[in-house]
């Protein structure tokens, strides 16, 4: 099972979350994410659940 990390500073609004540099690298070229999909994710020190993918751009991936 892949499990992405959210950091605080990943948050741009409630419910949403922006990643970008190493994790969104590997989740692109590794893992082949595509929006639409569902990825399990937690926040550093919180809970974790699910996100989808909601947008991928050059550099970053935004997610719900």
């Amino acid at each position: 099972m892949n499990l992405i990390l959210l950091k605080q500073e990943d948050l741009i609004c409630e419910n949403r979350a922006r990643i970008s540099g190493r994790r969104f690298e590997h989740l692109t070229r590794v893992i082949g994410a595509q929006p639409g999909q569902t990825i399990e994710c937690g926040l550093l020190g919180g809970q974790m659940g699910q996100a989808c993918i909601t947008g991928i751009e050059k550099q970053h991936m935004d997610m719900e």
